[in-house]
């Protein structure tokens, strides 16, 4: 990457964390925004086409950094313990930016951040029933696409959902967040896969 493009990157990438903190991601003109990172309209543009969506790619690059971390099977662990490191990479990246999120919440995410979340777990969710076919539900055949799409879907949803919850709480215990997650989830994620 260019080192300038770089700079004025991340220039816009502090600034639109700091602003889509104190207010609603709705609210941030390109001016403001570029006004308070020091960059040209001209620049601004050479990297999103609108505040909203700066913010989304920049939290959708930020989620797929850890998605390294997103381990759904350790064979030398127990079953859900590999959910538990995914989950809670997941909910520390949601933490540190707990002030970007609760602040586009009307009560619920706005869509592009609430997809970027549910789209990597989904993804996550059904390269794991993929990979592992014997933790599918009784009854679900390993080459059912359409049951794998949904199974995952439901599970993606519903944990979007469940971090949703757990923002609103004051306290962002991580450690809290994951063991309720994790409770709610189905018994099928977690069978030994073969």
């Amino acid at each position: 990457m260019d080192p300038r493009f770089r700079r004025s990157r991340e220039a816009l990438r502090t600034t639109i964390y700091e602003l889509a903190s104190a207010q609603s991601i709705t609210e941030i003109s390109v001016a403001e925004l570029c006004r308070a990172a020091g960059v040209t309209r001209d620049t601004f543009y050479r990297h999103a086409t609108s505040p909203m969506n700066l913010l989304s790619d920049l939290l959708r690059e930020d989620i797929e950094s850890i998605t390294g971390e997103f381990q759904l099977h350790n064979p030398d662990a127990k079953p859900n313990r590999g959910f538990a490191v995914s989950e809670r990479a997941l909910l520390g990246h949601v933490a540190a930016h707990a002030a970007v999120y609760r602040a586009a919440m009307q009560p619920h995410l706005i869509a592009p951040l609430r997809d970027n979340l549910d789209n990597t777990i989904r993804a996550v969710l059904i390269e794991h029933l993929t990979r592992y076919p014997s933790v599918r539900p009784a009854g679900v055949a390993a080459d059912d696409e359409q049951a794998t799409r949904l199974l995952a879907s439901y599970a993606s949803s519903g944990t979007v959902g469940a971090i949703e919850a757990w923002l609103l709480n004051g306290d962002l215990d991580i450690e809290r967040g994951v063991q309720l997650i994790l409770a709610a989830s189905p018994e099928f994620w977690f069978l030994p896969t073969l």
